[in-house]
């Protein structure tokens, strides 16, 4: 089985949701995507999770990694302006975490904190800004 909204091999260790009678799969991690995201760096305006060509006409191309996105599967896009961006590319790797969770990172335990300010926080081993 495959994600229907990535396109990708459906992780059977976290679940699924599958449609029998037209055969419509999503992962977990699709299935909690937000409908909209706001206040991100790539466009004032909110962006909405889409697909197909209903809104943008011709290419679909990536305002983040600046490479085509595949109208099949799902992305991010705004309506006022058409910037068009891959999920991957706007939630990146951190988008299930949830906040105030903790969980055990390299034999420590480490509390996810949502970030609330302006400024990111200093990393305890270099010192450097986190991105």
């Amino acid at each position: 089985k495959y994600c229907s909204a990535h396109g990708g091999g459906l992780n059977m260790n976290i679940g699924m949701f599958t449609c029998d009678e037209c055969d419509y799969s999503l992962d977990f991690e699709c299935a909690l995507l937000p409908k909209m995201v706001m206040n991100h760096r790539y466009d004032d305006h909110p962006l909405f999770l889409s697909y197909g060509d209903l809104y943008v006409e011709g290419k679909y191309w990536c305002e983040a990694c600046e490479t085509e996105v595949d109208p099949r599967k799902w992305f991010y896009t705004c309506f006022d302006c058409g910037v068009v961006l891959h999920v991957s590319c706007l939630v990146g790797d951190f988008s299930y975490i949830m906040p105030l969770r903790v969980g055990s990172i390299t034999r420590s335990n480490k509390e996810v904190v949502p970030n609330t300010s302006i400024c990111r926080i200093l990393c305890s081993t270099c010192n450097s800004r986190c991105n």
